[in-house]
């Protein structure tokens, strides 16, 4: 395993732990009024989650995803049965923010490798665009 992937795992690895922590409220410091609503703060929170290895790694979305749409599939159902919570809508907003990342950063790197003349568009498209 390289650096960067090091790197990148121990900072997702990090942002799920405190994507745990302040979803369910364990340290009650980090109990807070939100300054944005609270399905922005999920689509946030899982959007960084995905990030680093969006643009470096893109690779790992294929198994990054499902395991953040878990996590935050497990964390509802801990937060439904500690206080009853808005299961469907948070993770509703949680799936919204890695499927966002995901396809902005596929998004960018086919508009880079078009950029580039990496990515050939095939012939009868090229000619209607011209």
């Amino acid at each position: 395993m390289s650096r960067t992937d090091l790197l990148i795992g121990g900072f997702t690895a990090a942002t799920a732990v405190l994507i745990v922590v302040g979803s369910l409220e364990i340290l009650p410091a980090l109990d807070h009024r939100p300054l944005v609503s609270d399905k922005f703060e999920h689509v946030l929170a899982y959007a960084m989650l995905v990030l680093p290895a969006a643009v470096v790694r893109p690779g790992w979305l294929l198994w990054l995803v499902p395991v953040g749409l878990v996590l935050g599939g497990l964390i509802e159902a801990v937060k439904l049965l500690k206080d009853g919570s808005e299961l469907v809508n948070d993770l509703v907003a949680a799936a919204i923010g890695l499927v966002l990342v995901s396809a902005g950063s596929f998004t960018l790197r086919c508009l880079v490798a078009l950029l580039r003349n990496d990515l050939r568009l095939p012939p009868d498209l090229a000619d209607r665009l011209d």
